[in-house]
């Protein structure tokens, strides 16, 4: 069957990444998209586990438009080659909603219209009910503009909930990461699961929960799988899946997360009791000035998101280059909104990349010693 994978506006580098080197799976970028060829059970793995994902779709049907995007006639292919049952095992659609994602501002002002006319050719075409305050199941339209060309996938949601959502995340830093922007950065970064790494900025500790999954092999929706079950378009044995991801959990890492304010810290914990991880990463407050005192030993890796201000003078990157650098023995990956604030200070940049965000463009850097 195809399916295809989205996430969020700049982490498309990142989604392939994951699905082709952790999943072994081949398959194409389209857009912010991943479509592939699989059995059903390796789709519901990567929904389960992946940590770059928003959403993982039957893809029902996939249109190119060049030069000009043709609304009604996008409309009628749909509608042609829409076939449910393509769609082994599909639960009822008695009550759905048709959700369109896009990157063009012309479309996005008339997505709901065009919504709206897709769901209606649906309640006629299999005589369901359209409902998108309560919709139980999800068709996911979207339109990317490339060059040129409209490219269009139109699929059903295999578990019609927003995958990128961390349950875990109940105490949020308001300079906080995203998960998806913080798991680029894990991949980013490089981490192995030998490596000594830590986070000495971790805010609410998102960053260091997705890196600690991903080393541990632990899905991060291992405690709202339930959700998915209840949720999921299709009969299928999930538990299965499931319970053999959850029994490859790998649980020798050596992880640190530490902050310099008390509230981060104790914010930190909590979302990792809450994922059920707060005894398998060592959490304390420190100050940048005794980073060297506290930790004798050198780490392998360090990983943070420095979130800095045009408008004072940034000394924590000045403490960084002081305390904490000399203390890393691979390289120091830093997530920030100022990468110039580290290039004239002298640091030695490796690899530097942009990873968009809407009209917030962060940079990850990869800094050597």
């Amino acid at each position: 069957m195809k399916f295809f994978c989205t996430t969020e506006l700049g982490n498309e580098l990142f989604l392939n990444k994951e699905l082709t080197e952790r999943f072994k799976v081949d398959g194409t970028i389209v857009g912010q998209a991943f479509i592939f060829e699989s059995e059903l059970a390796q789709a519901i793995k990567i929904a389960y586990l992946a940590q770059s994902t928003r959403d993982v779709c039957f893809l029902l049907s996939y249109h190119k438009f060049t030069q000009k995007f043709d609304e009604e006639e996008l409309i009628k292919k749909i509608n042609k080659s829409l076939d449910l049952k393509k769609i082994p095992n599909l639960k009822g659609i008695n009550e759905f909603g048709v959700f369109v994602d896009t990157n063009d501002k012309n479309i996005k002002t008339r997505a709901f219209k065009i919504s709206n006319k897709i769901a209606d050719s649906i309640s006629e075409k299999y005589f369901t009910q359209k409902n998108f305050k309560v919709a139980k199941r999800k068709f996911l339209l979207e339109i990317y503009k490339l060059n040129n060309q409209y490219i269009c996938l139109f699929g059903l949601s295999l578990f019609n909930v927003d995958l990128s959502r961390r349950t875990y995340r109940i105490f949020v830093n308001k300079t906080g990461l995203r998960p998806l922007s913080a798991f680029s950065l894990v991949l980013f970064s490089g981490i192995k699961r030998e490596h000594k790494i830590i986070d000495f900025l971790c805010k609410d500790n998102t960053l260091m929960l997705e890196a600690y999954h991903y080393l541990s092999n632990r899905s991060v929706r291992r405690y709202d799988k339930n959700e998915l079950i209840n949720s999921s378009s299709v009969d299928f044995e999930f538990d299965k899946v499931f319970n053999k991801i959850d029994c490859e959990e790998i649980n020798e890492l050596d992880i640190f997360a530490t902050d310099m304010a008390f509230p981060n810290i104790d914010a930190a914990r909590k979302n990792a009791k809450i994922a059920g991880v707060a005894k398998k990463i060592k959490f304390s407050k420190r100050d940048l000035r005794f980073f060297q005192i506290a930790f004798g030993d050198r780490f392998d890796k360090a990983i943070t998101y420095i979130s800095l201000s045009k408008y004072k003078n940034n000394v924590i990157v000045d403490k960084i280059k002081k305390y904490v650098l000399p203390s890393v023995n691979i390289d120091l990956n830093i997530i920030t909104n100022l990468p110039e604030e580290f290039e004239k200070r002298g640091f030695n940049i490796k690899k530097r990349l942009e990873l968009p965000q809407g009209y917030l463009k962060l940079n990850l850097l990869k800094i050597v010693p």
